[in-house]
């Protein structure tokens, strides 16, 4: 038997359904991302790889920030923290590939993975990121449309 929400959770639609949202987003990154790791397989033919790999980003961040409604929000610090997320994607998916370079020198099959892991890694990174990004961006819309308090 389920018990009645409390008055406060009782119209809390809009709450479920940013959450549903974020939520969505989230899985949809993870989809890229194995994506990523699959071709990453291919690490013999790097130029086609790498192209489609840039591709790949530009249609995931095109379909998050299509999720979020192109709600991009106009404060420069996030602008400038969201520059920051995607050079910290990029720092950790050459992490991610040396180490997998450096595991290779003391297992033969290491470095068959490097490419693979690096972009995974980075493409979950960077697609975590523009989700949140574009998050604050469609609930700080949302207040300006309601005349609320803009905090951020």
């Amino acid at each position: 038997m389920r018990l009645p929400a409390p008055e406060h959770e009782a119209d809390d639609t809009l709450g479920s359904t940013l959450l549903r949202r974020y939520e969505v987003g989230q899985q949809l990154v993870v989809d890229y991302a194995l994506a990523q790791a699959i071709l990453g397989l291919f690490h013999t033919w790097l130029t086609p790889v790498l192209v489609i790999a840039v591709l790949l980003l530009a249609k995931m961040v095109w379909n998050l920030a299509r999720r979020w409604s192109f709600r991009v929000p106009r404060n420069p610090i996030a602008i400038l923290g969201q520059l920051a997320n995607l050079v910290g994607a990029g720092a950790i998916a050459l992490l991610a590939w040396l180490s997998c370079v450096v595991l290779g020198a003391v297992l033969p099959v290491g470095d068959n993975y490097a490419l693979s892991a690096a972009l995974m890694s980075g493409t979950w990174t960077l697609g975590a990121s523009t989700n949140q990004f574009l998050m604050n961006g469609f609930l700080h819309q949302r207040k300006l449309r309601r005349g609320g308090p803009i905090d951020a």
